[in-house]
């Protein structure tokens, strides 16, 4: 790789952005080397920033590994690596190799940290492939990283409010109360967190319903929306890594250029400009 591509791609993986210099992506370079760099890259800039901070400050790596959030969201990256390849392999879609391995990996961290590289069409991969692709999404990285989307401590939140609300139903004496790393969680910061999903599932589909007046196909329509809004940039169908966003028409592209702020700037500070108490105030 030229120093040049070095650069814009360092500048892409570090910003989570996921621009290349090539239209093939990282694909072009067909380097093992390189993927697993760009991997390992896009993992550290879906950390949460105020780690490096501590570790800094600590002199020590105590606080990285004790943050709940960060080793949510590497068992997340382990385990649907391992799914990817063990999909891939039982489909016959690729022998188990190193490559097939590299390309799960960095496909499972590109689309987890909604960087947005490629290295293979992956839009031809099985379905359970594509499905677990989709879902990773809606997690990105974690909070006070460069990621997008709904953030891996959100839907920590939601699992363990699922697993709190079961155990009060089996037992509905019992007292708990949900803690990350440790530390107690305030009702309104769960209230907030059930809020801001419900709101980012619902801006999704409807966005998928706008996008399909656009006469394209459900696939298309729905990973549009949630590539967009989520700014993971290729989705599936039309909008797959091997395609891109042209033939929308312009009011699509004005509406995912809107959903694209609107993720990056995590909804609520773009949707309270739409509310007339706003103004009036």
């Amino acid at each position: 790789m030229t120093f040049f591509d070095a650069l814009c791609h360092t500048f892409g993986t570090m910003a989570t952005g996921g621009f290349s210099t090539k239209n093939l992506s990282i694909g072009y370079y067909d380097s093992n080397y390189i993927k697993w760099v760009i991997t390992f890259f896009m993992i550290f800039s879906g950390v949460n920033f105020a780690l490096y901070y501590s570790i800094y400050k600590l002199k020590n790596m105590s606080a990285f590994f004790k943050d709940e959030e960060l080793r949510f969201f590497l068992s997340i990256i382990v385990t649907a690596t391992l799914f990817v390849s063990m999909s891939l392999f039982n489909s016959g879609y690729q022998e188990l190799s190193i490559e097939m391995v590299t390309d799960a990996a960095f496909q499972v961290v590109s689309v987890i940290t909604t960087t947005g590289y490629a290295t293979i069409n992956y839009d031809l991969w099985p379905l359970a492939v594509k499905i677990m692709l989709l879902l990773l999404m809606f997690v990105g990285g974690c909070a006070g990283s460069t990621t997008g989307s709904v953030k891996a401590g959100r839907i920590l939140i939601l699992c363990k409010e699922m697993i709190r609300q079961l155990k009060m139903m089996h037992n509905p004496r019992v007292v708990s109360r949900i803690k990350i790393s440790k530390k107690g969680l305030e009702t309104k910061i769960l209230i907030n967190t059930m809020v801001f999903f419900f709101t980012f599932v619902m801006l999704t589909i409807l966005s998928a319903v706008i996008l399909s007046l656009d006469q394209v196909d459900f696939v298309t329509a729905l990973t549009a929306s949630a590539a967009t809004l989520t700014n993971v940039g290729p989705g599936f169908g039309l909008v797959g890594p091997s395609e891109n966003y042209a033939f929308f028409g312009n009011f699509s592209k004005i509406y995912m250029s809107f959903l694209m702020l609107l993720g990056r700037l995590e909804l609520y500070t773009v949707l309270v400009l739409l509310n007339p108490v706003f103004w009036k105030k």
